[in-house]
């Protein structure tokens, strides 16, 4: 069975490659300290149910997971490539952005996509 997780304090080490930055932002700050304090070990369902992870394979064979992440990919290709280009920059870049830039580089997109 598939699992994830944050194992950096049982490590005696602190997270890494901005773990303790991104982490509550995808799954909120009370279930990310539970994990980067607890070293806490999610299995696929429950990584599911906190939003660790958007899809599950029905099996762990490696064949299934890669079915599951084609169609998930193949279903991003068949749409607009700008607007999936420009879309991914926007989301990944306002992380580090206030609500201010993030408008304005959802106005610029969406004005290149028209």
């Amino acid at each position: 069975a598939s699992k994830i997780g944050y194992t950096f304090a049982t490590l005696g080490i602190h997270a890494g490659m901005g773990g303790s930055h991104f982490l509550p932002l995808s799954i909120g700050r009370a279930m990310a300290n539970e994990a980067l304090l607890t070293g806490k070990i999610f299995n696929g369902s429950e990584a599911l149910d906190v939003g660790l992870v958007n899809k599950l394979s029905a099996t762990d064979d490696s064949s299934d997971v890669k079915r599951v992440a084609y169609e998930l990919a193949e279903n991003i290709a068949r749409q607009n490539p700008l607007a999936v280009r420009t879309m991914t920059k926007t989301i990944r870049l306002r992380e580090n952005e206030g609500l201010e830039a993030a408008l304005r580089r959802e106005a610029y997109a969406q004005a290149l996509c028209y």
